[in-house]
């Protein structure tokens, strides 16, 4: 493919592309549309196998930081000049989130792109509110000017759009879309418990920021209850944050023992719906927003889901008249029923598979 319309950039996130590329593949003309990942490990090439609309960017990164440093030497360089080949080429181009330091300062020195880029806008250290010191930095500054130019700005969150205002000065357009399938509600029948447990998830990844510990914390009042704690502990370790995995099963069978359950061995789909089923309590106490797919089908189902009520997903559900609860307010008692049921039927229309389709076919369709 020499010449796409639509160029997807990506990062090493195989885990959200490969089902949205497999869907674009799918539902619309495969031909139009090119993915370039530029941050693969070896390991993760085969989950991408078979797509011939994927070009991967080698070399592969590696886990060992030296070694991961060592590659940016060839990897910078290559990776501006192939930008600049399919950028020029591509009549749309999509960032699918913005995190990689190599496209924010190809887009400073090459900015006439801006006109034709769509940021995709993943929330969690994609889109922060500058520390004190980091305002200052010279490449918060042109992370700023990046940020604050592209044409198009994509995401289901109002409030995203309006903090890319307010932080890079922003005047592209404003896209909803819900982007991934994950943010698409799937129905699971309800697989009924026999008993009196409350399962409680904490997170939903190994990522720091979910604040795992914070969350055992405000749980230790109900150790003694007839609880069982869950982490979703499979994948979201950063390489800066590791040992954080072991860090957190430590302290949760410390505190709750054999009531603490970490789920290591990552899960198919669904298989995993089948999971969230059976969970009663979600606690995401991300202080930005993430989880998202996580939260919808919770919601979805009729569960009760405490998050932080400083983040924009919160704006969002109360927005559309969906009931969360605030992660500093954490009781066992369940959801009523008139906010279950009105929970669910919001979700299912907010959420729904048609609406996906229809906000991708117009997105692909207005340039």
């Amino acid at each position: 493919m020499s010449s796409p319309k639509h160029l997807h950039i990506v990062g090493n996130e195989i885990k959200f592309i490969r089902p949205f590329v497999n869907y674009i593949n799918n539902n619309f003309n495969s031909d139009e549309h090119l993915f370039l990942i530029l941050n693969s490990q070896k390991e993760r090439v085969n989950d991408i196998a078979g797509f011939s609309n994927i070009k991967i960017i080698r070399p592969y990164d590696s886990s060992n930081g030296f070694i991961r440093k060592m590659i940016l030497f060839f990897k910078v360089p290559m990776s501006i000049m192939l930008l600049f080949y399919y950028f020029s080429k591509s009549k749309k181009i999509y960032l699918h989130g913005l995190f990689d330091k190599k496209v924010i300062l190809f887009l400073y020195i090459f900015n006439k792109f801006a006109s034709k880029t769509n940021w995709i806008i993943w929330g969690g250290g994609d889109i922060d509110v500058p520390t004190d010191k980091e305002n200052i930095s010279l490449w918060y500054k042109i992370a700023k000017k990046v940020k604050g130019s592209f044409s198009g700005y994509i995401t289901y969150l109002p409030g995203d759009y309006m903090l890319a205002k307010r932080l890079y000065n922003a005047k592209g357009e404003f896209y909803e879309s819900l982007m991934y399938e994950s943010n698409v509600f799937n129905y699971t029948e309800l697989k009924s418990v026999n008993d009196d447990v409350v399962r409680i998830q904490v997170g939903n990844s190994a990522d720091p920021a979910n604040n795992h510990l914070e969350i055992f914390d405000s749980l230790q009042k109900f150790k003694q209850d007839n609880i069982k704690v869950y982490c979703i502990l499979s994948y979201g370790e950063k390489p800066w944050s590791n040992g954080w995995t072991q860090k957190v099963i430590n302290r949760g069978k410390e505190l709750f023992g054999d009531k603490f359950i970490p789920i290591v061995d990552f899960m198919d789909f669904e298989i995993y719906l089948e999971f969230l089923s059976k969970i009663d309590i979600a606690i995401f106490a991300h202080k930005r927003q993430q989880a998202m797919g996580n939260t919808i089908s919770l919601l979805g189902l009729g569960k009760k889901v405490y998050m932080r009520s400083d983040v924009t997903s919160w704006e969002l559900f109360s927005s559309i008249g969906v009931k969360a609860f605030d992660v500093n307010d954490i009781s066992l008692a369940g959801l009523a029923l008139n906010e279950k049921e009105n929970n669910i039927e919001t979700i299912k229309n907010f959420f729904s598979k048609e609406k996906y389709y229809q906000q991708l076919k117009n997105l692909f369709e207005d340039y």
